[in-house]
């Protein structure tokens, strides 16, 4: 008779557990995220295609009512809102998780050229008084200037250079145009100068310069909801400028594409200000305390038309090698350094405005050596600048001889007065006797 061996049924052990939840725990740590992703794509494809629904109602509005938006017009720009949409039911509000797009800012712009039409939507939804959704543009400038007469603006970029800003040079600036009616590209003609504020022309009029896409181009892109935007080639503020100037933009042709002028009432010319300039060097400048003694503490002085930014002091030429600057602290408009120095040669002063304007000086100190000859003298060396005198010190008393003053030559010929003011490096020579 053989032998019947039974297999026993076990369960799972403590380890085999702990393993399957550990795995598990990652599982969902890595797919949550993910199905939360996919959770909001989602919703941002709700709502991208409610966007092309309110398009889609903007269209049957217009197949309605287009006589009341554009009456004969060929051309124009209307913006359709969201209430006039429901109140004529063509639309009903966004259905998802208690969110409603039913705002201000939810609205459908519709562009008229040549029979054609473009339509781009705003789209703002909230829930409660969060946003959960938002792909807008400005309801009041939608059709930038749609109550004028061409629905054109012309802008400069910058507008203006307020004295708050830091100070410059020179500013570059660019004249934008922009319509949603296009713009006529056989007749832009537009010039630019500059005025102080007394309305007195620091410069001629000059033209600018556009690059203006074809009719055909422009039209494709108005009907794709796209605003025509032309700007000018760059223009610089006149050189060598200080003060507050005002940009003159003198319009002398520039229509749409329905050839309206872009404006009825005669306005040949545009002022933006003020651009403020400074061009003016700052002042330095540098003096000595004239002490007896072989250093020197010199005072810096500098000032500033607007304000100081940084300024270098020492013996290298800043004109000829990069030197190290030290900032000057909070910007000031004056400003003093008192560094102390104790070798002859020439000292460059270099100070840069904020606006970049730069001045050097420079002086030069000699160091005279004293040699008393029988005894000593403190000090034994003098560091001057030059064109200052300074009253020679006397040497300690040698006994049996009396000092006869100090001489330039080792002859002891060539006697000063006591004093003694310095042309270059020298060496004054005690006379005993």
């Amino acid at each position: 008779m053989g032998d019947c061996s039974m297999k026993k049924n076990k369960g799972f052990s403590l380890v085999e557990l702990l393993a399957v939840v550990v795995i598990m725990g990652i599982i969902a740590a890595i797919s949550l995220p993910l199905i939360h992703n996919l959770q909001k794509d989602n919703d941002v494809k709700k709502y991208i295609s409610y966007t092309e629904s309110l398009e889609h109602s903007a269209r049957l509005y217009l197949d309605s009512f287009e006589e009341d938006i554009f009456g004969n017009e060929k051309s124009g720009c209307y913006v359709l809102s969201y209430q006039s949409l429901r109140e004529k039911e063509l639309i009903q509000d966004f259905e998802l998780r208690d969110v409603s797009c039913a705002t201000d800012k939810t609205y459908v712009r519709i562009v008229k050229i040549h029979d054609h039409y473009g339509f781009k939507t705003s789209l703002e939804c909230k829930k409660g008084n969060a946003i959960e959704y938002s792909d807008t543009f400005d309801f009041n400038t939608a059709c930038l200037g749609q109550n004028s007469d061409s629905n054109m603006t012309i802008q400069a970029i910058p507008a203006n250079y307020p004295w708050s800003s830091r100070p410059t040079q020179e500013v570059s600036i660019q004249v934008v145009i922009s319509s949603p009616l296009g713009i006529y590209p056989g007749n832009v003609h537009l010039s630019y100068a500059f005025t102080d504020l007394n309305g007195n022309y620091v410069s001629t009029f000059e033209k600018l310069d556009f690059t203006v896409p074809s009719e055909t181009e422009q039209e494709k892109l108005i009907v794709d909801g796209n605003n025509i935007e032309i700007t000018s080639s760059k223009i610089v503020t006149p050189p060598g400028l200080t003060g507050e100037y005002i940009l003159v933009v003198k319009v002398e042709n520039l229509e749409n594409l329905d050839r309206i002028n872009w404006s009825k009432t005669d306005q040949t010319e545009l002022t933006y200000a003020s651009y403020v300039l400074d061009n003016q060097v700052p002042s330095a400048n540098i003096d000595s305390t004239n002490h007896v003694s072989p250093t020197q503490t010199v005072t810096l002085t500098m000032s500033d038309n607007r304000s100081l930014d940084k300024y270098y002091f020492g013996q290298t030429n800043p004109a000829t090698t990069n030197v190290p600057y030290t900032t000057i602290p909070n910007a000031p408009a004056f400003y003093t350094a008192t560094p102390t120095i104790n070798a002859s040669g020439t000292y460059y002063l270099s100070v840069i405005d904020r606006a970049g304007n730069h001045t050097v000086v420079n002086k030069v100190f000699y160091m005279t050596s004293l040699t008393p000859n029988r005894s000593s003298v403190n000090p034994n060396k003098v560091l001057t600048m030059a064109g200052n005198t300074f009253t020679i010190p006397n040497p300690n008393p040698s006994t049996g001889y009396t000092f006869n003053g100090w001489f330039k030559n080792t002859a002891l010929t060539d006697a000063t007065n006591g004093t003694y003011t310095p042309s270059g490096n020298a060496t004054l020579y005690g006379k005993w006797t």
